[in-house]
């Protein structure tokens, strides 16, 4: 599916008879909806396909290249931005009904961004279970 996700955009599906379908959901036990976006949200057709199968489905957060630098710097910035950020992924996940959140950092950090990076992990994992019990966080 890589570089196809163009076809899924639609709600209701789209009209390309060569677009890409999932056949052994069974085999699935998560769905990432990835991109290289910064914060990417799964369709709702693929959300809901995945969920009458029994399957979980992540949005992708991911920081890379220099705009992932600069992204990095404002929400690692403090203590606070951390949380502040991680509360906001966690409602887009429960406002939109998907059940996790792939952290891909792709960036290096500076020592002193550790620890708020660990809280905005931290942070994230238990907004996320404080509103969706089942949810999972992975990084």
């Amino acid at each position: 599916m890589q570089g196809g996700s163009v076809n899924d955009m639609w709600v209701q599906g789209g009209t390309d008879p060569d677009a890409y379908a999932t056949r052994h959901w069974y085999l699935i036990d998560v769905f990432v909806y990835f991109s290289h976006s910064l914060v990417t949200l799964s369709p709702p057709c693929w959300t809901n396909t995945a969920h009458r199968r029994g399957v979980k489905v992540f949005g992708t957060f991911i920081t890379e290249w220099d705009e992932g630098r600069l992204v990095r710097n404002k929400l690692l910035a403090t203590m606070k931005s951390a949380p502040m950020n991680a509360e906001r992924l966690a409602e887009l996940a429960v406002d939109l009904g998907f059940d996790g959140w792939l952290i891909n950092m792709e960036v290096s950090l500076h020592k002193q961004q550790i620890p708020n990076l660990e809280e905005f992990v931290s942070h994230l994992t238990h907004a996320m279970h404080s509103l969706m019990p089942e949810s999972l966080v992975i990084w």
